[in-house]
């Protein structure tokens, strides 16, 4: 499929192997305004896992930040008025 295919027409992909939480405190401190590699030293002091188990880098949080279940997320969050409910 190309990437311009209708979203109805897309395979869904992989899971998210990220918590739910993990995810929404990634878009939280990014819409904050930190760096990819700020964002990895802060949910590394934090204690949130990756989804490898590993330690976080600023790859990690960029390819976490660039999933579609990442980008589904940050639209449901702003129809919401930013509420992280769900």
């Amino acid at each position: 499929m190309s990437a311009s295919a209708p979203s109805s027409l897309r395979r869904p992909g992989r899971p998210p192997v990220c918590s739910s939480d993990t995810r929404d405190r990634a878009i939280e401190l990014r819409e904050a305004g930190l760096s990819y590699a700020e964002i990895s030293k802060r949910l590394q002091a934090e204690g949130l896992p990756t989804p490898g188990g590993g330690a976080w880098t600023k790859a990690h949080v960029y390819n976490l930040l660039h999933t579609r279940h990442v980008e589904e997320r940050r639209s449901q969050l702003t129809r919401a008025g930013g509420r992280t409910e769900g």
